[in-house]
């Protein structure tokens, strides 16, 4: 096959797929191989950086392939010609570079001489490359060549490299040199480094040896010893550094060796170490007496806890199991607040009725750290006596007392409390009633509803009628509620009737809106205003009716007949289900009666809602209102944006005229994107 040196770049690819072809036979022609390397040398060199990328890797594919399982015979001819362009000074830099990279993953014995040269190159890349591949070189002569170097010194950066291989390849023959570089101020900390990865016991002798000591490469040469199993070993070393004048956070770290080595002897520093006075030691030994005392841990730290210090104790408490109850019970009485928060939250995690009575009196308290554990406590008891010990202290107690239990079955939503909670919605005291019926609006519903109701007309309140409401919201079955409120309002002074007119427009129903709109069109100022806003939340459309006779009646104050608009507002915009010729006529003759300001800009809110031709006739003109263009552009665009699917020609047209008028940029882009429809 003929090779142009015209296109290097075809040149390239041809030689490539010729070298895997020829690596591919039994008898590969290593000629044509070396021709294949030497064709991309000096594109491996090429002056852009970028340039080199495709023949990197087209070398570094035929390095792979020569290497692959079974072709060692391939792998040993290609890291000779790899070699031996690498030391060929002929070669630019860049290229040899890159031959050594693929030495570092295919080379063995045979690429030693050249990567052994190549340490003592001039240039510090090659060097630095060759050092590299002699790492993971597995030939015993790589660390020969290694250890060499070293002992031949040169620069710190240089040295530190040398040891780094050394240590990585875990030569044992280095020891005795590495031992030197212990003393060196520069290299002490990778030569302990490279020592403790070679973990043999000569390497572990001087590391004790050192002067500075180095207890941290001790612990990580205990570490792989451990890894390795040989326990006794390791186990020796984690013993003389935890019982010897280290830093603390080396014999934590020893102790945690120990533990894994040795549990017995390990359980018992672990033990001596949560009475100690080192904080480091004693957070180990907490993390650790699980793992190491298993289904023991509470029983053997019960003897100790007396003794223990403030910070361990808290730690310990999340440790222990529900046969601790008495101890932890005492701990929520420590001086230490610390100590009473994890006491706490102990006692939320075993969940006994012992408990509950001290959790109480801590949700009841004003320590804000204690109160929001004992709170977050009572919330996550499962225990059914815990529960009935809670339950039982919804009706009986302090105020403080009951005020605490209502809010811990609020928060655990315990719709089984609900009949003692309506109960205690009468309570005497306000703060037990008031957290009884915020209980009993965020819980209740139909069987809830009646008794709220009566309550309400009996003793008439804001949070009351609020809570009768927000019950109301929640009741399944509108039409029986609306009954049961509507046979209540019948013997109630009509006052304290009405102050269930906003509980009735949530339930709906004819004869509700009969009893309202009633209200709505009587003399009784204060009613009628009840009865017009309960008109204006009514849960379908049929309360707009009574609206509009309202505010078409000019005998209407002002003030009503604004909140009457503010209620034809509303319905038109929250009932996008009904016709909307209906909602059309609604929100025009609410327009028609607007006649402040403020009134208008909330119609112009709802005729938004409502893409009518009528109402679309209505807002065009209100485009030129100068009091008005703002809120009437923004409303005829998203009118427009609900047009487009009824009629596009229309929607634009609107569109376009607001666009026109320029009102904002934001208005503009809307704009166009309706006319781009």
């Amino acid at each position: 096959m003929k090779f142009s040196l015209l296109n290097p770049m075809k040149t390239h690819t041809q030689l490539l797929v010729l070298g895997l072809s020829l690596l591919a036979t039994t008898s590969p022609l290593v000629g044509d191989v070396e021709q294949s390397v030497s064709q991309l040398i000096p594109n491996l060199a090429a002056e852009k950086v970028e340039d080199r990328y495709q023949h990197q890797m087209e070398l570094q594919q035929l390095a792979a392939h020569a290497s692959r399982p079974g072709a060692e015979a391939e792998r040993l001819e290609m890291a000779k010609i790899l070699a031996a362009k690498a030391t060929d000074a002929s070669v630019p830099q860049p290229a040899r570079v890159w031959l050594v990279r693929q030495l570092e993953y295919i080379g063995a014995a045979e690429a030693v001489p050249a990567l052994t040269k190549l340490l003592g190159d001039k240039d510090a890349e090659l060097r630095e490359c060759a050092r590299r591949a002699l790492e993971k070189n597995s030939s015993p002569g790589a660390g020969a060549s290694l250890l060499a170097a070293l002992q031949a010194g040169g620069e710190p950066a240089w040295k530190i490299g040398l040891i780094n291989s050394l240590g990585e390849r875990q030569d044992a023959a280095a020891i005795g040199l590495l031992k030197t570089h212990l003393a060196e101020a520069a290299t002490a900390r990778v030569a302990a480094e490279a020592l403790a990865k070679i973990a043999k016991p000569a390497a572990i002798e001087a590391l004790w040896a050192a002067n500075p000591a180095q207890p941290d490469a001790l612990i990580e040469a205990a570490n792989r010893l451990l890894a390795q199993r040989d326990a006794p070993a390791a186990r020796a070393i984690y013993a003389r550094i935890q019982s010897g004048k280290f830093p603390e956070a080396t014999r934590a770290a020893a102790l945690a060796g120990l533990a894994k080595a040795d549990p017995k002897s390990g359980a018992k520093l672990i033990q001596e170490a949560l009475l100690g006075a080192e904080p480091r030691l004693q957070n180990v030994a907490v993390q650790l007496s699980a793992p190491v005392f298993g289904r023991n841990l509470t029983k053997a730290m019960l003897p100790l806890f007396p003794k223990m210090s403030p910070s361990v104790k808290a730690q310990v408490l999340g440790l222990l199991d529900d046969s601790a109850e008495k101890p932890v019970l005492n701990a929520a009485k420590d001086p230490d607040e610390n100590v009473r928060v994890a006491a706490l939250q102990a006692l939320g995690r075993m969940g006994g009725a012992a408990g509950v009575p001290v959790l109480i009196e801590a949700a009841a308290g004003k320590a804000r750290a204690e109160k929001t554990a004992a709170e977050a406590a009572l919330v996550q008891t499962t225990n059914a006596r815990a529960l009935a010990a809670l339950a039982t202290q919804v009706e009986q107690g302090q105020p403080e007392w009951r005020v605490a239990a209502i809010r811990a079955m609020t928060a655990r939503r315990q719709t089984s409390t609900l009949p003692a909670l309506v109960k205690a919605c009468a309570d005497s005291n306000l703060a037990v009633s008031q957290a009884a019926l915020a209980a009993v609006a965020q819980m209740g519903s139909d069987a809830e509803l009646e008794p709220l109701a009566r309550l309400a007309l009996k003793a008439s309140s804001k949070e009351t009628c609020a809570a009768v409401e927000d019950v109301a919201a929640r009741v399944t079955d509108k039409a029986a509620g609306a009954r049961k409120l509507l046979a209540l309002t019948q013997s109630a002074e009509k006052t304290k009737a009405a102050d269930l007119m906003g509980a009735l427009s949530l339930l709906g129903g004819s004869e509700a809106l009969a009893m309202v709109t009633a209200n709505a069109s009587g003399s009784d100022a204060t009613l009628k205003e009840k009865a017009i806003r309960a008109l204006g939340g009514w849960t379908d459309f049929s309360a707009s009716q009574p609206l509009l006779k309202i505010v078409a009646d000019s005998a209407t104050a002002q003030n009503l007949k604004q909140l009457a608009i503010q209620g034809l507002v509303t319905l038109v915009k929250t009932s996008e289900n009904e016709p909307l010729d209906s909602r059309a006529s609604t929100v025009l003759a609410a327009w028609a009666a607007a006649s402040r300001p403020d009134e208008q800009k909330s119609v112009l809110s709802a005729m938004a809602e409502v893409p009518h031709p009528k109402v679309v006739a209505v807002l065009t003109p209100l485009l030129k209102d100068e009091g008005l263009k703002n809120e009437a552009a923004t409303a005829g665009l998203t009118l427009a944006q609900g047009l487009v699917a009824k009629d596009v020609a229309a929607a634009k047209a609107l569109a376009q005229t607001i666009k026109d008028l320029n009102v904002s940029r934001d208005l503009n882009r809307k704009a166009d994107a309706v006319l781009r429809k």
